[in-house]
């Protein structure tokens, strides 16, 4: 089945899917879903998790459904019959059970919530936690992993942040606190970019235009570049009228300035 008729599946019914070992092909898990639920590996229990990192997993569709009922009444009877003919499936219950897209009431995210007020990690989980994180290696996300998430926002509201939400969330981003700012400084200083990372840098941002208060921002510290190099060696720094032209020439060529007369 290909991403185009996964697509038109997952948006238009219900179905019953099966799990097998991509290793030997062995069913070990039947579930029931809608959208990308079967390709969607990510939330899964551990028992599940533990069989697809030793096996691997494949996917099959085994029925399609116009209810949700219907979906979960063939989803019990796979299950039922896979167990009567031995096979250990990964399924926590026998199937039938647990409504698509549910969502936590107002007084159940506010339990929630509460609960969680205050609560801060100690230093030793803290070190576990980086600990465990060292080492791996985040793999881009596939074509299907890319549809899933796509689709599983699809038709979400969020609601506008407030002024005083923005404005917490502007104090609270670490890059912009002085101390984080020189320490990313301090890092950065002496280090030389390769001519590879350059160029990237150049093709980036080559064609995109830029407003005229970018433009003079850039010209004032190009100017006060040279400046300071004029102190610091002591004597003035004398250049050609025909490399000011070229100069002027290329800069305004690569901003798009070409038909506007800056001297």
């Amino acid at each position: 089945m290909n991403s185009i008729e996964r697509k038109t599946l997952c948006r238009e019914k219900h179905y019953t899917y099966l799990h097998r070992k991509a290793s030997s092909g062995e069913v070990f898990y039947i579930g029931k879903g809608s959208r990308m639920r079967a390709w969607d590996f990510s939330r899964r229990n551990p028992k599940w998790k533990s069989i697809h990192a030793k096996h691997g997993a494949t996917v099959e569709i085994c029925g399609q459904w116009n209810t949700e009922q219907e979906a979960m009444e063939h989803e019990a009877f796979l299950v039922l019959c896979m167990r009567d003919m031995g096979f250990n499936l990964a399924n926590l219950a026998d199937g039938g059970s647990g409504p698509t897209g549910y969502r936590f009431t107002d007084e159940q995210k506010a339990r929630l919530a509460q609960a969680k007020a205050g609560y801060k990690h100690s230093e030793e989980t803290k070190r576990k936690i980086g600990e465990s994180q060292k080492g791996k290696i985040i793999k881009p996300w596939t074509d299907e992993q890319r549809m899933a998430a796509s689709l599983r926002s699809k038709g979400r509201k969020c609601k506008p942040m407030s002024d005083e939400t923005r404005r917490k969330i502007s104090e609270n981003n670490g890059s912009k606190r002085p101390e984080v700012k020189a320490k990313i400084a301090a890092s950065l200083k002496g280090r030389k970019a390769t001519k590879e990372s350059l160029m990237k840098q150049s093709l980036s941002t080559k064609g995109v235009p830029k407003s005229p208060e970018h433009v003079e921002k850039i010209r004032a510290s190009r100017l006060a570049y040279f400046q300071s190099q004029r102190e610091l060696h002591g004597k003035a720094m004398t250049i050609s009228e025909e490399h000011k032209q070229a100069l002027r020439k290329g800069f305004n060529k690569h901003y798009g300035l070409e038909n506007e007369n800056h001297k």
